[in-house]
């Protein structure tokens, strides 16, 4: 995607954003996650044509981390609660949640 913006505003605009996905925004115990990790692990999931849309995904999560990360993604993002299940083979779970639209009741 071309950028129509002047490159000095281009770059603030990226400075901005690094900055956002840089801050702590989740906590579980001993672990935290930046938005851009939660980030990260949202897009995995989240319905390819609307982020906004119901959830149902299988992936591969490498470890606790990233397990409940998941779970604090969806809170995160579209504002309501993951169901996560093993979906057999190692590391492999399913994610359903309503979607943002449900949550907010659009």
């Amino acid at each position: 995607m071309t950028s129509s913006l002047p490159a000095d505003v281009l770059a603030l605009v990226n400075a901005e954003l690094a900055e956002a996905n840089a801050q702590v925004v989740a906590r579980n115990g001993s672990m935290v996650w930046t938005r851009g990790e939660l980030l990260e692990l949202f897009n995995r999931v989240a319905n390819a044509d609307n982020w906004k849309l119901a959830i149902d995904a299988t992936v591969s999560l490498a470890n606790d981390h990233e397990l409940f990360g998941m779970y604090e993604a969806v809170v995160f993002f579209a504002g309501c609660h993951a169901t996560i299940r093993t979906a057999g083979g190692r590391n492999r779970y399913r994610v359903t949640a309503v979607g943002y639209y449900t949550a907010v009741g659009a």
